[in-house]
């Protein structure tokens, strides 16, 4: 494994967030009971602005190795809110195999999904 990747991380995203690259989010879901989680305080590529970057900065960027940190970064976020989503199909699938007495206890609830933060 290569050393320093910590420091290329460090790096990348030095550069991301002083590139205004960086967007604050907040992950939350509603589970089938009602119950509400969530994650706050954390940033995620935004992807729009990503893909406007100059030709000279993509190829710098993958000469440095950050090119591709951002791509795997991408990659990642959407592979989790497929995971999410399958989670919540999942989760609702298994409330409507559970009949309850109460009628309104087993109705459908949002999927978990990203969302800006205020």
């Amino acid at each position: 494994m290569e050393r320093g990747g910590g420091e290329r991380v460090r790096q990348a995203s030095a550069t991301l967030n002083a590139r205004g690259l960086l967007i604050d989010r907040r992950a939350h879901a509603t589970l089938p009971d009602g119950r509400k989680s969530g994650l706050d305080g954390f940033q995620i590529i935004a992807a729009e602005r990503f893909s406007q970057m100059a030709d000279d900065v993509v190829v710098e960027w993958r000469r440095k190795g950050w090119l591709a940190l951002a791509h795997f970064h991408l990659a990642s976020l959407d592979r989790f809110c497929a995971l999410l989503d399958r989670a919540g199909r999942a989760t609702r699938a298994a409330t409507v195999a559970k009949p309850s007495s109460d009628p309104g206890k087993n109705a459908s609830k949002s999927a978990p999904r990203f969302t800006k933060k205020d």
